[in-house]
């Protein structure tokens, strides 16, 4: 399979976290099981389609979850893919984060008429550059005409990224002065997620990816990415995996959004191929 890859324009930091195109003429279905990240997956199908957990889709955007989903694509693909931050998915698709939590929605359903526009675009567009440069303008444009979240959202979203989701849910809302419960609840509306839910996907996100980084002691890497012991580590691994982490590393290849260099920075959209 190919894969290609290319960071979303500076304006749109905050929003998307990176963008991937995939080519497949292998006719034989790969199936694996996508597991939590603490962002919004928004598929673009050129060609081909997908079985999501055994239903059939084409274009489709996959909300927050704490479980793994189950992909097989049906046949040879090519496709692109969005890897939006919760907010970003907001203002793109144009409904709270809570409507797409736990969900798969076919992206006719969210982009209506725009949709099937876009991905003959994309189709009869060459290279994957000019694919991307495409996709960054549209997103951009979205963005532009959504409502924004309100400040103290998105002042709790960026201090829970910030800080890993080590910030406690009591010491968030002390800092924006509010109770945590209206806290949770406007959080939960916009994210999809409450934040002490949403802080512990983005811990075990990150436990996740030093973990295929570089393998090493377990009881270290639960330590520095905030869980207090090793238990409750693997405790919320297998939560999120259904299975160990060591497990997880043998069996499971690393999801495209771990092949980036730093998802910190913004490099511009030009592609970079990662394989074939």
């Amino acid at each position: 399979m190919q894969v290609e890859l290319a960071a979303p324009s500076c304006t749109l930091r905050g929003h998307v976290l990176a963008y991937a195109g995939f080519a497949s003429r292998d006719p034989a279905p790969v199936r694996r099981a996508e597991l939590p990240f603490g962002g919004v997956a928004v598929i673009l199908a050129l060609d081909g389609g997908w079985l999501i957990d055994g239903e059939a889709f084409g274009s489709f955007a996959g909300g927050l979850t704490e479980v793994p989903v189950m992909t097989e694509n049906v046949g040879a693909a090519e496709l692109v893919q969005i890897d939006l931050t919760p907010l970003g998915a907001r203002a793109l698709l144009g409904v709270p984060g809570r409507e797409l939590t736990g969900a798969v929605v076919a992206l006719e359903d969210l982009l209506g008429r725009e949709l099937p526009l876009l991905v003959e675009r994309l189709a009869l567009t060459a290279s994957w550059a000019a694919r991307f440069a495409l996709l960054d303008a549209f997103v951009a444009r979205r963005v532009a005409a959504a409502t924004p979240v309100g400040a103290d959202v998105a002042r709790a979203f960026a201090r829970l990224h910030e800080t890993h989701g080590a910030l406690r849910v009591d010491a968030l809302a002390r800092e924006l002065h509010c109770s945590t419960r209206h806290l949770s609840r406007r959080f939960g509306e916009a994210v999809g997620l409450p934040p002490k839910a949403y802080a512990r996907l983005l811990r075990f996100e990150r436990a996740a990816a030093r973990l295929r980084a570089a393998p090493c002691d377990l009881g270290r890497v639960a330590a520095e990415c905030g869980y207090a012991d090793q238990a409750h580590f693997n405790r919320d691994f297998r939560t999120y995996t259904g299975t160990t982490p060591t497990a997880l590393l043998a069996t499971t290849p690393p999801p495209v959004r771990d092949l980036r260099s730093d998802p910190s920075k913004t490099v511009g959209p030009p592609a970079r191929t990662v394989g074939a």
